[in-house]
């Protein structure tokens, strides 16, 4: 399946009230739908006889619907419009909100190169994560748990079940103490949760988004001990090999 974003729409439809066949196998972004239907975009799909005419529903209305009817509405999927309210929109932006926080993270965190460049790697690890769990969401594609530092999940809740065991280090208690690298990814780490909670309450049957969100938020905290620990003089990378 291929998606197409609102670049594709901008290079196939130049003019307001264009038409757009879609080739099998090919599907519009939310944001891409929401583009489409803002400049008049008529949607159909390859060897249609006619663009479908979708009626309204009470979760959503079609992309043939009028503009106005689409105020406060956006799209779940390149057919359906819902509420921004929806449940799905919500997690879809805390998702949103997630990479950002992860992405300001990236830019934040250890400026002066002080600790081991694992660090940095994991928190890409991390990024990668999150970008892989909004894809799953908005394709229906399956959504499995990453890997981080090469520690996959079973590693990671190994080290955050025992991290006396693993680093040397006992539980964190969150304070202005731990510094502000620590303190960054335990921000990061609430986000997760958050993320979490919102997905278990917006009635998605995904039980591989839900779990791969629980191990995502295991493996932040791993990374704040992780730090912490790179902190304390502790070779962390090693960790990698076991």
């Amino acid at each position: 399946m291929h998606f197409l974003t609102e670049d594709d729409i901008r290079a196939r439809c130049l003019q307001p009230g264009s038409s757009l066949t879609l080739a099998a196998g090919e599907r519009l972004t939310p944001s891409a739908a929401e583009f489409a239907a803002h400049m008049r975009v008529t949607i159909q799909r390859e060897g249609s006889a006619a663009p479908a005419a979708i009626a309204s529903t009470g979760t959503g209305i079609s992309c043939a619907a009028s503009a106005e009817r689409r105020e406060g509405m956006t799209y779940l999927d390149a057919s359906t419009a819902v509420p921004k309210s929806h449940p799905r929109i919500m997690l879809r932006g805390k998702l949103d909100s997630l990479l950002a926080a992860t992405i300001l993270v990236q830019t934040q965190f250890d400026p002066k190169n002080k600790l081991s460049s694992y660090l940095k790697e994991c928190l890409a690890d991390i990024a990668d994560w999150v970008m892989a769990i909004l894809a799953a969401e908005v394709s229906g594609n399956d959504c499995t748990a990453g890997t981080v530092g090469g520690m996959d999940a079973s590693a990671l809740h190994t080290v955050s079940r025992d991290p006396k065991k693993y680093l040397g280090l006992d539980p964190f208690i969150p304070s202005a103490t731990m510094g502000s690298n620590a303190a960054l990814l335990n921000w990061l780490r609430a986000l997760a949760r958050e993320t979490e909670v919102t997905s278990a309450r917006s009635g998605l049957e995904r039980e591989d988004i839900g779990a791969s969100l629980n191990r995502l938020s295991s493996a932040v905290y791993v990374l704040v001990l992780l730090t912490l620990a790179a902190e304390n003089g502790i070779d962390v990378a090693k960790i990698r090999q076991g």
